[in-house]
C-alpha cells in the first residue's frame, strides 16, 4: 500500500496528463461520429428520399415543352397557310415597285441630260418637259402601289395575328375541358362558365375581322386585275 502510495506521489502529475489526454481524445473521436458520420448518413437518406419528386419534377417540365412545341407547330402552319395570298401579293406589288423605281430613274436622267448643241436645245426642251411628266406620273403610281404595299403588310399581320387568336382559343377550350373532368362537379360549373365568357370574348370579334380583311383583300386583288 505504501509501495502504491509512493508511485502516485512520485507520478502525480504524469498520471494526469495521461488522464487528460485519454479524455480529450474520447471527446475528438465522439464529435467526429456525431457531426461527420452522422451528417453523411443523413444525406444520403435525403436524396434517396426526394428522387422521386425530382423525377416526378422532371417529367412534369418536359410534358410541358412537348406541348408548346406541338401548339407552336400548329399555329406556324395555320398562320402560313393563311398569308400565302397577301405574301404573293405583296412580292408582286414590291417587283412592280422596283420597275417603276428603274423607270423613274431612267426619266429623270433623260430630263436633266444637258444638251450638247444649240440644234439640241429645243427638242431637248420639248423632252425635258415630256420626262417630267413621265417622272411625275410614275411617282404617282409608286406613291399609290406603296400605299397598296402597306395595306397588304396590315392585312398580313392581321391574319397571323388572327390565326394566332383562334390557336390560344383552341388551347384554351382544351385545359377547360381538362379541368372540367378533373374538377369536382361544383368547380366544373364554374370553369364551364368561365370557359363560355372566354369565348365570347375570343370569338366575337375575330370572325367579323377576318370576313372584312378578307373582303377588302379579294376586293383589292380583283380592282388590280381589272386594271
Amino acid at each position: 500500500m505504501e509501495n502504491a502510495l509512493q508511485f502516485l506521489d512520485h507520478y502525480n502529475p504524469q498520471i494526469i496528463q495521461t488522464g487528460f489526454a485519454i479524455v480529450f481524445l474520447l471527446i475528438i473521436v465522439y464529435v467526429y461520429r456525431l457531426f461527420f458520420m452522422a451528417g453523411g448518413a443523413d444525406v444520403e437518406t435525403t436524396d434517396l428520399s426526394h428522387s422521386p419528386a425530382i423525377e416526378q419534377k422532371l417529367n412534369q417540365i418536359l410534358e410541358q415543352q412537348k406541348i408548346r412545341s406541338t401548339t407552336g407547330a400548329t399555329s406556324a402552319v395555320s398562320s402560313v397557310d393563311r398569308s400565302d395570298s397577301a405574301d404573293e401579293e405583296i412580292d408582286k406589288l414590291k417587283a412592280e415597285i422596283y420597275n417603276l423605281r428603274q423607270q423613274l430613274n431612267d426619266a429623270e436622267k433623260k430630263v436633266f441630260e444637258a444638251p450638247t448643241s444649240d440644234s439640241e436645245v429645243r427638242p431637248a426642251e420639248n423632252s425635258s418637259s415630256e420626262g417630267t411628266e413621265d417622272t411625275s406620273a410614275l411617282t404617282g403610281k409608286i406613291k399609290e402601289l406603296e400605299a397598296r404595299l402597306a395595306e397588304y403588310e396590315i392585312i398580313a399581320d392581321d391574319i397571323a395575328e388572327l390565326s394566332q387568336l383562334r390557336t390560344d382559343n383552341a388551347r384554351l377550350k382544351a385545359q377547360l375541358a381538362g379541368g372540367e373532368t378533373a374538377a369536382a362537379p361544383r368547380d366544373a360549373a364554374n370553369e364551364a362558365v368561365s370557359g363560355d365568357v372566354a369565348n365570347e370574348v375570343i370569338e366575337v370579334d375575330v370572325p367579323v375581322q377576318d370576313q372584312n380583311l378578307l373582303n377588302e383583300f379579294e376586293a383589292t386583288i380583283t380592282k388590280k386585275e381589272n386594271e
